[in-house]
Order: C-alpha cells, then sequence, then structure tokens
C-alpha cells in the first residue's frame, strides 16, 4: 500500500488478485502432473502451455498495476521465481520421464532440476538490461518438442544435458517482454508461435505434415537473435 492508501484504508484488491493469478500457475501446474500421471499426455502439455500463458501476463499486469509500490510487502518476483521453478522445471522434467522422452533413472534428470535450481537462484539470471544469462530454462517447450517429434531418446537425452550445460553459460538470451532491441518483431513472432504451439496440443489431429517443422522458425529466431545481441553486448555497441 502507498501512504494514502494506508492513510484512507483502502486495501488493493487488484494487486491481490494478481499475485493469486501468478500463484494459480502453481495449481494448474499440478492438474498438468495429474493429468500425466493418468496418461493424458495432451492435457497434460495444454495445462502447461496454460501456465507459460499466465507467467507471460502476469507481470505486464504488475507493471500496470504498480503492485510493487502499492503492495510492497508481497515480492512479486520471488512468487514468481517459486511458481515458475515448479511449472517451467518440475512438471516438464516429470513429464519428460513420465512420457519416456528422456531415461527415468535420475542420473539423467536431476540434472536438469538442480541446475534450473541454480539458475533461479543466480541474482544475475535477470541481466540489468533485460535479458537472461544462461539457457532460461524453457523445460516445459523442449519437453513438448521432444513430444512432438518423437526423437530416439539418446537424441532427447543428448540434447537435454547440452541445454542443461547452457543454463550456465554466460550468453543473454532475448527476455521477450522486457528486452528492448527488436522488441516488436520478437512479440509479433512470438504471438505467432505460441497459437501454434496452442494448435500442435489441441487440434494435432487436423494439423499439416509441415506444420510441425514450421513451428521451428521463432526458435530459431530467438536464438539467433539472442546470439547476435550478446555479441554486440560484448562488444560494448549496445
Amino acid at each position: 500500500m502507498t501512504c494514502e492508501n494506508k492513510k484512507q484504508g483502502k486495501i488493493p484488491w487488484d494487486c491481490w488478485c494478481l499475485h493469486l493469478y501468478t500463484a494459480t500457475g502453481a495449481f494448474v501446474g499440478i492438474q498438468a502432473l495429474l493429468a500425466a500421471v493418468r496418461g493424458e499426455a495432451f492435457l497434460s502439455f495444454q495445462l502447461m502451455m496454460l501456465t507459460i500463458f499466465i507467467d507471460a501476463t502476469d507481470g505486464t499486469i504488475a507493471r500496470a498495476l504498480k503492485v510493487s509500490e502499492r503492495l510492497p510487502h508481497i515480492d512479486g518476483r520471488s512468487l514468481d521465481d517459486i511458481v515458475d521453478y515448479f511449472t517451467y522445471v518440475i512438471v516438464p522434467v516429470f513429464c519428460m520421464v513420465q512420457f519416456q522422452l528422456i531415461p527415468s533413472h535420475w542420473i539423467f534428470w536431476a540434472p536438469i532440476v538442480l541446475a534450473s535450481a541454480f539458475g533461479f537462484a543466480n541474482v544475475n539470471a535477470k541481466t540489468e538490461d533485460d535479458f537472461f544469462l544462461g539457457f532460461p530454462s524453457y523445460w516445459n517447450l523442449v519437453a513438448l518438442y521432444l513430444f512432438c517429434f518423437d526423437w530416439p531418446v539418446w537424441v532427447n537425452t543428448l540434447l537435454v544435458l547440452t541445454l542443461t550445460v547452457l543454463v550456465f553459460a554466460p550468453v543473454k538470451f532475448i527476455y521477450p517482454s522486457k528486452t528492448k532491441a527488436y522488441q516488436v518483431p520478437t512479440m509479433l513472432l512470438g504471438t505467432i508461435w505460441g497459437l501454434q504451439t496452442v494448435a500442435l496440443v489441441v487440434c494435432p489431429d487436423v494439423l499439416p505434415p509441415w506444420f510441425l517443422p514450421s513451428t521451428l522458425f521463432y526458435p530459431i529466431y530467438y536464438v539467433s537473435l539472442s546470439l547476435y545481441l550478446n555479441r554486440k553486448s560484448t562488444g560494448n555497441e549496445l
């Protein structure tokens, strides 16, 4: 609350509702786990897409409402990190094991969980110029692609372990809603890609064969632009 709100005895209900909206991601994540246990893969991925939508929108709303100023004793960033670790790491790693996308032995999935834990705990993980430092633990999206492409388990495992190492890489990755450089095309292309990924889990049976490969345009754009901007940043050209 601001001092004015305290004097007037006003409760910033909109701020509390926003925090509840963020926390709802954990509830949806549990539903995704339960769906995975029941073997309902597409429902599980649909719910994971919903957690991504919640995470993609709550920060913008929070900044618009000035939640950090009006409700300062609730740390929205900490709440967001707690929910994100669960929905971006724990849930998809469980699903990768449950759907046999990677081996079930802990030696293959534990590095993902541990590396991502350190990634979330790293105070420098979100840079001052609004980038992620290191692979930003998009494991739910990784799990979706592994499931859709149906690659051999050894290929999936190699890819996952490579990305696990990249969590610690001193490479800046775009923070789509905050990175200023090329933000308009990034958000536009990201929105189109988001709709594509939703289609992958909502109506996969009606999609043409070329549709799945076409969704790779945004990950390729994202990684390429991140590496380009990282190189410019390193060269002090930004």
